[in-house]
């Protein structure tokens, strides 16, 4: 693909969508962070992530 933004939208979109469907339906905001480490002394790189997701309380207050 020429147009790298254009390829960088729709790798967003496609993780957007991943995130998306690993939430339950009540969840009110979800993170997804990707780490990739490279350089090191032995020419080996590794990638890492993390996922979480969160669900606003319900208060009920008795009258």
């Amino acid at each position: 693909m020429d147009n790298l933004i254009e390829e960088q939208r729709k790798l967003i979109e496609q993780l957007y969508r991943i995130v998306k469907g690993s939430c339950p339906v009540d969840a009110t905001s979800a993170k997804c962070r990707f780490e990739y480490d490279h350089g090191y002394e032995d020419g080996s790189e590794s990638v890492g992530e993390t996922f979480y997701y969160k669900k606003m309380a319900r208060v009920f207050r008795q009258l």
